[in-house]
């Protein structure tokens, strides 16, 4: 994420769903809220892809929505 994260927009939001089965992300989709910055064009799938480097999801399933905001990312990108 860190590649995205130096011209971040002062604020983002949008969600990233994954469908969680037999332990794996099957299926990620990106919702935008409103029309993405580039930023958040590159954004997306690094963050698709934290996401399916967590697995396994051994006590989730099915749909799930993950809010990105900047609060979360910077969060994240603190640990």
């Amino acid at each position: 994420m860190s590649k995205a994260a130096a011209d971040a927009p002062s604020a983002y939001n949008f969600l990233i769903v994954a469908v969680i089965k037999d332990g794996s992300a099957d299926f990620l989709s990106v919702n935008f809220r409103t029309p993405p910055s580039e930023w958040e064009k590159t954004a997306a799938p690094l963050i698709s892809d934290a996401i399916t480097e967590c697995e396994p999801y051994s006590s989730i399933s099915g749909r799930m929505e993950f809010a990105v905001t900047r609060e979360l990312v910077e969060a994240g990108s603190k640990n």
